[in-house]
């Protein structure tokens, strides 16, 4: 099947005009944050790229990262991916300015990492200053781009963060773009409404894309096959399923070249009856009709790869499917084909989120379920400890394979992790998930976690509360119990509630 991807951005001159503007502003040290917001498939990240492509034809520096799906957040993903990759590139800069700041990107930089954690310095205020002289630092004369995507998938950390660079960036030569899906999706309230409020007081931009009309979409279609025309029956059947989704028409003819029925005979496109059921209707019986269109060893190579997420480790798949890596390969070569997946230079990933979300939806819930178990047992194989966002995988491969105990004491593990780098808000998030799964001989253990985030954060009530509760179930002073009494205290005087802190 040949690539149906349309080569040139459609439709969005305005937007690009903005953003080109914004570029050309931070280049003479008017920074800002632009938030690109919209549904699924509409373009955000091809509109991204068209400007990150034109940053660095001028010389600057861009780094990338985005949030991913799952249960429980990794703390400051996107940001410890863009500037880990500044770090791969030899990018990081020996500024003196850097100095007192090194330790705190540590958390973010594993090149920069400190043997042990340094205390006193894990404030968001902290941690943001330092990511911003950093960013000051990579092109203190051109300027550079940070780009953030699929922030309706990030944790809290990651929101904060981002807050303070937005309220800091206006007088450096930084621009920050940032994704998200539009308000009313079922996930990234958070990330809206923070983007919503820094538009308000004037730290960041707001750009909202909508559909594509007809006469783009057209436009569009004839760039995806290099056609001066194409037969109005495909205009209009492209219309009426991609409904002005940008991806959905790069999708739909996909389907439709894929199944025979859009063929090129003598430099002219010519198409089949376009109502036969064989062609795909809809984004999800696209991708459906290609997997059967996949030998059963494939489809299943596939399924076990949308199970271990977006991105995925391929070297799993092997261990998780039974299968030689000979059929592996093959397999992802047939995804890569059928425009599934994308090979990438360190690995694999699907297409997009909604490719990814069509596969996993397809899976019987059998098939999830035993997958799932496979995966959880190959990844604890392989990357012993869970090290990093390996534990909150294994975590959500657990949930998925019905194994609710593993689930939650993995989910304990990685928000005491959380709660050791700081990332309140994450811990909290993951524990409170942990309890709800873990076996009740792990749940004293989780609500100790969970009161010590109570008090570190502020929440003393709720830490003195919990606290309390977990006083009466230990019983008997104990050294267990002396800690809890500890950390009941801090909560306190966190509060000035000097008398309960003496008790």
């Amino acid at each position: 099947m040949p690539q149906v991807l349309c080569p040139v951005l459609v439709g969005r001159d305005e937007e690009a005009r903005r953003l080109r503007a914004a570029l050309a502003a931070a280049g003479t040290g008017r920074g800002s944050t632009v938030f690109l917001s919209g549904e699924a498939g509409i373009g955000k990240s091809r509109l991204v790229r068209e400007i990150a492509r034109a940053a660095g034809e001028s010389g600057l520096p861009v780094l990338a990262g985005r949030a991913v799906a799952g249960g429980a957040p990794t703390p400051f993903r996107p940001f410890a991916e863009a500037l880990t990759s500044a770090g791969r590139a030899g990018r990081l800069p020996a500024s003196e300015e850097l100095g007192p700041f090194r330790p705190v990107l540590g958390r973010l930089i594993p090149e920069w990492r400190p043997p042990q954690p340094v205390p006193g310095e894990e404030t968001p205020v902290f941690l943001g200053e330092a990511v911003l002289r950093l960013l000051r630092a990579l092109a203190p004369q051109a300027g550079c781009v940070l780009v953030l995507e699929d922030l309706h998938w990030a944790d809290q950390e990651t929101l904060t963060l981002l807050e303070y660079l937005a309220d800091n960036l206006a007088a450096e030569r930084v621009l920050c773009l940032a994704t998200l899906r539009e308000a009313g999706y079922q996930e990234g309230g958070e990330a809206a409404a923070l983007a919503s409020a820094l538009a308000a007081r004037g730290s960041a931009a707001m750009l909202a894309l909508g559909r594509l009309g007809p006469t783009a979409m057209a436009d569009m279609a004839r760039a995806c096959l290099d056609a001066a025309h194409l037969p109005a029956a495909v205009h209009e059947f492209v219309a009426g399923r991609a409904e002005g989704i940008p991806f959905l028409v790069e999708e739909v003819l996909a389907g439709l070249v894929g199944e025979g029925a859009l063929t090129e005979r003598d430099g002219r496109w010519h198409a089949a009856d376009l109502s036969t059921p064989g062609v795909p209707a809809t984004f999800a019986d696209a991708v459906r009709r290609r997997l059967d269109g996949m030998s059963a060893e494939s489809r299943r190579v596939i399924g076990a790869a949308a199970v271990l997420g977006r991105r995925f480790d391929w070297m799993l798949l092997g261990p998780v499917t039974g299968l030689s890596g000979a059929a592996v390969v093959a397999a992802l070569r047939d995804g890569t084909d059928l425009q599934l997946v994308v090979a990438e230079r360190d690995g694999f990933r699907f297409r997009h989120a909604l490719t990814h979300e069509a596969v996993l939806a397809g899976l019987l819930p059998p098939e999830r379920t035993m997958l799932a178990g496979h995966a959880l047992a190959a990844a604890e194989a392989a990357h012993p400890g869970l090290p990093g966002a390996w534990c909150t995988l294994a975590a959500d491969l657990a949930g998925r394979a019905g194994d609710t105990s593993r689930a939650g004491a993995l989910l304990l593990e990685a928000g005491r992790r959380d709660l050791a780098a700081g990332a309140l808000a994450s811990a909290e998030h993951t524990l409170t998930r942990a309890r709800e799964l873990v076996d009740p001989a792990l749940r004293t253990s989780v609500d100790e976690a969970l009161t010590e985030v109570f008090a570190m954060s502020g929440q003393v009530d709720r830490a003195m509360e919990t606290g309390t509760m977990l006083l009466a179930r230990l019983g008997p002073p104990s050294p267990r119990a002396a800690h809890l009494h500890l950390g009941i205290a801090r909560a306190a005087i966190a509060g000035a509630r000097w008398a309960e802190a003496a008790a």
